[in-house]
């Protein structure tokens, strides 16, 4: 059994799936469900970008041109898509934002992603999203 622990970390995994032989431009999105509370707020502190093929085998170095949005409530943070590829090729395959991403209650938390190559995607590839965050209360400031 697991103690209570405020803040809580939280780990949230999305996979984008693309058909063999999309063309530019196709993007596929995921609804992520936090399952917070009312008086809870979603952290997001860095993202970690797998790209595979179909038999789960690392496809990065042949297939990186992609890139992402987070979408939190009606904003996108950052407010443009960024590309996946160079975090999807270190060593780390993680990215730490500067400032945390934060999602309130009942707010939608979709990850988009897009296709950028120069012709058509060669085989059927997935982008595995892994969001690291941490769900917190909501401090009131001590009134």
């Amino acid at each position: 059994m697991m103690a209570n622990q405020n803040p809580q970390p939280d780990i949230f995994e999305v996979k984008l799936a693309f058909a063999n032989s999309a063309p530019l431009g196709t993007t596929t999105s995921s609804q992520v469900y936090t399952y917070q509370s009312a008086y809870e707020e979603v952290r997001i502190y860095a993202i970690m970008v797998n790209i595979v093929d179909a038999t789960d085998v690392d496809a990065s170095a042949s297939m990186s041109d992609f890139q992402v949005s987070i979408e939190a409530g009606a904003n996108k943070v950052p407010s443009n898509p960024f590309d996946v590829g160079a975090i999807a090729t270190s060593r780390e395959k993680t990215l730490a934002f500067s400032a945390p991403v934060v999602v309130g209650f009942q707010e939608p938390l979709t990850i988009s992603g897009e296709w950028m190559g120069t012709t058509n995607l060669a085989a059927a590839t997935n982008v595995k999203i892994t969001l690291i965050a941490e769900t917190a209360l909501i401090d009131d400031g001590g009134i």
